[in-house]
């Protein structure tokens, strides 16, 4: 039995999901399932008024982890390393942080330095990787970081 001649729209349809299934195969292969994460932008007003309750609820609500925005700016030192902690015990990630101009403009010296500080401390809990290390990371991780930049936007 011949098949019918695929339109160009079917064939267009059909190669965009190709990759989906490689991938799928790759992450569930390896991890179970790619992170799926909130901009917490989407929730501001409920985030500035309850910050905890807002990211335990995105947790609950099963995803893996959060890009916080620009106002976590205004938090203390305290308030931060609380939301860390929170962050930690519900078992999710911040992937990334959402900010804008005004956000990284310093204007106060004391500030700035205790950004610095913060930043330090941090980096020095971090895992340091050689350049051979990194080239031999798995062939999923080569592969997620070749497939996402296929949605990065050019600027």
């Amino acid at each position: 039995m011949a098949m019918p001649p695929l339109s160009r729209r079917s064939f267009l349809a059909l190669s965009a999901m190709l990759p989906w299934a490689f991938c799928g195969a790759a992450f569930s292969a390896s991890s179970g399932s790619i992170p799926v994460g909130l901009e917490l932008y989407s929730v501001r007003d409920a985030l500035k008024r309850d910050p905890e309750g807002t990211v335990r609820a995105v947790a609950q609500m099963g995803y893996q982890g959060v890009e916080f925005y620009g106002p976590y700016f205004e938090w203390t030192e305290s308030q931060t390393k609380q939301m860390r902690k929170l962050l930690d015990d519900l078992g999710i990630r911040c992937f990334s942080t959402h900010n804008d101009e005004a956000n990284l403009n310093v204007l106060d010296a004391a500030f700035a330095a205790e950004q610095v500080r913060m930043f330090e401390a941090d980096r020095a809990q971090s895992q340091k990787i050689t350049l051979e290390q990194w080239q031999r990371r798995p062939a999923t991780e080569r592969f997620a970081e070749q497939w996402s930049k296929l949605f990065q936007s050019e600027v």
